[in-house]
């Protein structure tokens, strides 16, 4: 969850710890949803399509949370649209982590983990960086639209378009022995 996503609860609902922890959630409360159904309706789907849907989703769903204030201040209709989200973010999940894992021979898996995390970790750091200068001067809202909203539509549409289709399948006739 961003950084601005407290300042937005808190500037643009008028929230505090309370509101912010309904949103918490609510968005984890449609993770767990999200774990019990994905499964069964992604079953036989390439797993780049189930992350760039899912992707473009998130992005989709979480632009209209930011800006569904502007027009219906109501907390309900944000707490729904997050538990929404919960939904879609466990389905991306389950369509990275599957890329990742098989995408990379077994001797080289570790260091690519490593590197992908490491290097979405630096990215966070940098965006909370990023964040806490801009928090200040622009409202939350364009900001949250833009990079939070913005590269989950993105990385939804580069994963559609340039991920090749066998991307996250196993290779045929490999045989995987138990660890």
């Amino acid at each position: 969850m961003s950084v601005l996503f407290v300042v937005w609860v808190s500037r643009v609902i008028g929230g505090t710890a309370l509101e912010l922890g309904w949103f918490m959630t609510a968005q984890a409360v449609g993770g767990l949803a999200g774990g019990l159904f994905v499964a069964q309706l992604t079953r036989g789907a390439p797993p780049r399509r189930v992350l760039g849907l899912a992707s473009i989703a998130f992005g989709f769903l979480d632009a209209l949370l930011f800006v569904s204030p502007l027009v219906r201040p109501e907390i309900v209709i944000g707490l729904v649209i997050i538990a929404i989200v919960g939904v879609t973010t466990v389905a991306f999940g389950a369509g990275f982590n599957t890329i990742l894992q098989t995408s990379a021979a077994d001797a080289y898996r570790g260091r690519l983990l490593g590197a992908i995390f490491t290097t979405m970790a630096l990215l966070r750091l940098s965006s909370t960086v990023l964040a806490g200068v801009l928090g200040s001067v622009v409202s939350p809202i364009p900001l949250l639209v833009a990079f939070q909203a913005g590269s989950y539509v993105a990385l939804g549409f580069v994963a559609l378009g340039f991920l090749p289709h066998e991307a996250g399948r196993e290779a045929d006739g490999l045989v995987r022995e138990p660890a």
